[in-house]
């Protein structure tokens, strides 16, 4: 009998020790997440010739991916965060990113009280910027077709925001930074090798939203990191060098009304390349519309200009998509780029036509999130 109350009690105290350490935690949670996006694409003048090409193609509105990501409530107002996210290729099943793990983010860090911080392998804030205000926000036809690095992302790197109100105050700073390749820099005694510094301060109001954003890159930088390959490769003939430097000045806005959101931005690039200063401009502007509850419109416009080298690409950019859920759509995507004489910007991001040579583009596609 005694033996019976005794089994009683430590059931009851097994499960009032399970319910305290359930009650502490909460709100902590670990998340799985991912998407997948895939289709078919039409090129003209394919793979720098005057021939047509249709091909596979994935990440044509986002860049399919999957990840973990996890909170625990350390109590405080504080909690502590990771994230683990690895990039992928749904066409044939391979990872993206020359291979990496966990290629797109691998971090670690704390949130709370306005304020979080990440250590890893991170986004640079021009990320964000591009995602809120570049109006195909980010998809294989979209602003890193004209700058391929603003789709950066740093190793060994350390991320800080703070939100006060309706501003955030973001700071970056890589040791060793890398775009999309083989990481960059950790040399003994080269303290300003292969670096990353990033100032960005962003509001977010209920109809305005606006960026002022500052990058400065270290040398020897990687050819997305440039910023202009994809626009000439004349430009970026020589092998970078430590002294070489890459300084983006970016400011863009954003304007809501009704179902309409109108976008607008500018960024110098002020390349310092094998002995070489170059400075390119780039414009945009667009929309996006929400049509109907399944159907949404999407618009616009990038350019670069860089004075006195006659590299003048114009790209424009029509999406439609087709709501089948609130996770699951299919699009049908359209580019043009326009070059002239020693430009050469291909519709899809990072790539390359001959001097002078336009491209059209077209995607069917569909896309899902989970």
């Amino acid at each position: 009998m005694k033996a019976a109350r005794f089994s009683t009690y430590a059931r009851a105290g097994t499960l009032f020790l399970g319910c305290a350490t359930l009650c502490a935690h909460a709100q902590s949670s670990v998340t799985l997440y991912g998407l997948l996006d895939t289709g078919v694409e039409y090129l003209t003048n394919a793979n720098k010739t005057n021939k047509t090409l249709i091909q596979s193609s994935s990440g044509n509105i986002q860049a399919s991916r999957w990840g973990i990501k996890g909170v625990e409530d350390i109590g405080g107002g504080y909690a502590t965060t990771f994230t683990l996210e690895a990039g992928i290729s749904p066409s044939n099943g391979t990872l993206a990113l020359n291979g990496r793990e966990y290629g797109r983010q691998a971090t670690v860090g704390f949130r709370g009280n306005g304020n979080e911080l990440w250590v890893g392998r991170e986004y640079n804030p021009m990320y964000q910027m591009g995602n809120l205000f570049d109006p195909a926000s980010y998809g294989l036809y979209s602003l890193p077709t004209q700058d391929p690095g603003v789709s950066a992302r740093g190793d060994n790197a350390i991320r800080y925001q703070r939100i006060i109100g309706q501003f955030t105050v973001d700071a970056f700073y890589s040791l060793g930074y890398d775009t999309l390749g083989a990481p960059v820099g950790g040399v003994s005694g080269a303290s300003s090798q292969s670096k990353d510094l990033a100032f960005a301060v962003h509001y977010a109001g209920p109809a305005i939203g606006y960026e002022f954003l500052y990058d400065n890159l270290h040398g020897p930088l990687a050819a997305a990191g440039t910023g202009l390959t994809a626009i000439d490769t004349a430009l970026t003939a020589q092998p970078s060098t430590t002294a070489d430097r890459a300084q983006r000045y970016i400011a863009t806005g954003s304007y809501r009304f009704d179902r309409t959101t109108l976008y607008a931005g500018y960024r110098l690039l002020k390349v310092n390349y094998a002995g070489s200063s170059i400075n390119a401009n780039l414009f945009w502007t667009g929309f996006r519309q929400q049509v109907s509850t399944q159907w949404v419109l999407v618009g616009a416009l990038y350019q670069t200009v860089v004075p006195g080298k006659d590299v003048k690409p114009f790209s424009s950019v029509v999406e439609v998509k087709y709501l089948l859920s609130k996770s699951t759509f299919l699009y049908a995507n359209g580019s043009y780029v326009k070059n002239s004489a020693n430009s050469t910007l291909a519709v899809d991001s990072g790539g390359n036509t001959l001097p002078g040579q336009n491209q059209l583009g077209v995607e069917l596609g569909i896309f899902h999130a989970f």
